[in-house]
């Protein structure tokens, strides 16, 4: 592991435990070589700082720790451009870019999941095959969910297969409306559309209007002469919001169509 005190080797201990460039003098590059991690780092002094540049095609990352005031004078600005954009992507990345799974039940090979305390997804299956190994429920053999990242999929369905939930409490959950086309001339189906959760699970809907006004469907089935649900919102304030989004971009498109 390469750390701040690294930048300051002397020449002659540098000689000893690393590899140096012949004929290296205080204005010319010095080679350090790190024998555990395989990596290399070349450091090039001056008299006003000192810069360090890292080779990334190590075996193993560097991890190393500086100062605010020396980070600032040691890396070059693109370098500190790069590396704020690792960081971001590297540690914040992972708490928004899965839903978490925080509820399983199984009933005859079929699973009923919770994500982020928020929506439930019933009459889920596992398959054998290890590129599509879940298997969501369809309506009339039509897809009515999507999962958009396949190693989401594969982290779910070893989720499911150890009944293993997430240990992070956090609930919330983003949404955005993907797909929506209007339909005319039809006694209830106002439009198809399509709402993305977190990025990961695409579910498919339908803007109705009833005597009561409009409202939203989600996927269901019919068995037995009977409807039964296949995803609902466990959160209800969630599902105001979603619904009211919803309901919103239908009306924007009529009173585009109007003008």
């Amino acid at each position: 592991m390469l750390t701040s005190a690294s930048v300051g080797v002397s020449r002659s201990a540098t000689n000893k435990e690393h590899m140096s460039a012949a004929g290296a003098s205080g204005k010319h590059p010095i080679l350090i070589r790190n024998k555990k991690s395989k990596c290399f780092a070349k450091i090039g002094s001056s008299k006003k700082f000192v810069r360090l540049f890292l080779v990334f095609y190590c075996r193993k990352p560097i991890v190393f720790s500086l100062q605010n005031q020396l980070l600032s004078a040691i890396l070059p600005p693109m370098f500190r451009v790069f590396l704020a954009l690792f960081l971001l992507f590297s540690v914040f990345s992972p708490a928004f870019a899965d839903l978490i799974v925080t509820s399983i039940n199984e009933s005859g090979g079929k699973y009923s999941v919770v994500f982020n305390k928020s929506i439930e997804i019933s009459n889920i299956k596992l398959n054998q095959d290890s590129d599509n190994p879940i298997e969501l429920p369809l309506y009339k053999d039509k897809r009515q969910f999507s999962l958009l990242n396949r190693d989401y999929s594969k982290k779910l369905a070893k989720s499911l297969k150890q009944r293993k939930l997430s240990d992070n409490a956090e609930s919330k959950i983003s949404f955005k409306i993907n797909k929506f086309k209007t339909i005319q001339n039809h006694k209830s189906i106002r439009a198809f559309a399509s709402v993305i959760f977190e990025d990961v699970l695409e579910v498919e809907c339908r803007v109705m209007e009833s005597a009561q006004g409009l409202w939203v469907a989600w996927p269901a089935n019919k068995e037995s002469s009977k409807w039964i649900k296949e995803f609902r919102f466990t959160d209800k304030n969630l599902k105001g919001k979603v619904e009211a989004a919803l309901i919103e971009r239908y009306k924007e498109n009529e009173r585009t169509k109007s003008k």
